[in-house]
């Protein structure tokens, strides 16, 4: 919600170029007074179904991945990272340990 009255011209980059994409991160490029940046962010979702869609704001490992992602793009650039961090913790299922 914060990223469309703070920033502009967002683009949300997804997936963590090994697995998945995790839609309880989210992250990508925007813009505040005229600088880019790189936002990074946990989502919960606000209806049931966005919940569950966004696993109630519990990342798993590719949402881990592809916040790591986001940072080493962002080192890459020179560009100044975002973070917005509301979360209940990791997703504890046995398939995030495996992965």
């Amino acid at each position: 919600d914060y990223v469309q009255y703070i920033f502009t011209d967002f683009d949300e980059l997804a997936g963590d170029r090994a697995y998945a994409d995790d839609k309880a991160i989210v992250g990508g490029l925007a813009r505040i007074n005229s600088r880019p940046v790189m936002i990074i962010g946990h989502q919960k979702g606000r209806e049931i179904k966005e919940k569950i869609r966004r696993n109630f704001g519990m990342p798993a490992p590719e949402g881990y991945r592809k916040a790591l992602r986001l940072m080493k793009m962002a080192d890459r650039f020179s560009i100044p990272i975002l973070t917005f961090i509301d979360t209940p913790g990791a997703y504890p299922g046995i398939g995030a340990e495996e992965r």
